[in-house]
């Protein structure tokens, strides 16, 4: 099973999953950057209020995550599925990965999210996802990263 990441200019990794939770039904689109130096899973400001996740009884992290802005203490969304297009032996499928909780970073101010923000934001995908994968090929040719279990 695999799973193929695109590349952007910069060669960061990036594709498009599905996140599930009880905050809505089914599975919703969502885009990650893929970032192994997030140990959780991230939904960033855009992503929260597009889904329409109401973070406002969730608890808050009792640790704190270092960034390059200094410490931060999100949000705790529990029980959430994240969906991942895979290839296995060529048939396309959506692997679920469940997980105990992701980290949710809101805006300080939801009505001071403007649509064209959402264009340049992409969510996290930490490495509670990623270790999953064992190998990781990277096909600078086609702009890709290849991971496969």
């Amino acid at each position: 099973m695999k799973v193929i990441a695109n590349l952007d200019e910069h060669y960061h990794p990036y594709l498009t999953g599905s996140l599930s939770c009880s905050q809505y039904e089914g599975f919703k689109h969502v885009q990650f950057y893929l970032d192994t130096a997030s140990t959780c899973t991230t939904l960033l400001e855009k992503d929260i209020i597009m889904l329409g996740i109401d973070w406002s009884g969730l608890n808050q992290s009792k640790w704190g995550s270092m960034t390059a802005k200094g410490p931060i203490y999100p949000f705790e969304l529990p029980n959430v599925i994240i969906g991942l297009r895979t290839l296995d032996d060529e048939k396309k499928s959506l692997k679920q990965f469940p997980l105990k909780v992701i980290h949710l970073l809101p805006p300080d101010d939801p009505t001071s999210i403007f649509p064209v923000q959402y264009v340049f934001s992409y969510s996290l995908l930490g490495i509670d996802v990623l270790k999953k994968f064992k190998h990781w090929y990277w096909n600078l040719k086609d702009r890709e990263l290849i991971l496969e279990r």
